[in-house]
């Protein structure tokens, strides 16, 4: 065993639970880095749920990186959608243009033809 790092009583058993959440670190390595007994750190991660603890972290990381991505690509999409209204708006509008042309030179012709110019 490792020579201890620390104090008798001096251990911060909730730095030790959090390093595990946060990190791939096993009891072993928590024991080994701060000279502590493996079954000393094994029992107070069992009463503390240290495994709960590191599942919930690594949820709500994978949670927070999901709502990221979809928040990303949900932006990415809805520039798309506004991008493809705007062209159907300007083909639309050009269409009722060319009508208006078409129109008035239909009236035009039909002026004509009906005065006899």
């Amino acid at each position: 065993m490792a020579k201890p790092k620390h104090e008798a009583g001096e251990i911060d058993w909730t730095k030790l639970k959090s390093e595990y959440a946060t990190t791939g670190i096993s009891y072993r390595g928590i024991a080994e880095k701060y000279g502590l007994g493996q079954t000393n750190v094994e029992r107070h991660a069992r009463q503390e749920k240290w495994r709960e603890a590191r599942k919930k972290y690594r949820e709500k990381c994978a949670e927070t990186a999901i709502n990221k991505l979809a928040r990303a690509e949900g932006n990415k999409l809805a520039k798309v959608v506004f991008e493809r209204y705007a062209q159907i708006y300007r083909i639309r509008r050009g269409a009722r243009r060319w009508e208006i042309v078409g129109c008035a030179r239909e009236v035009h012709f039909a002026g004509a033809y009906l005065s006899g110019d």
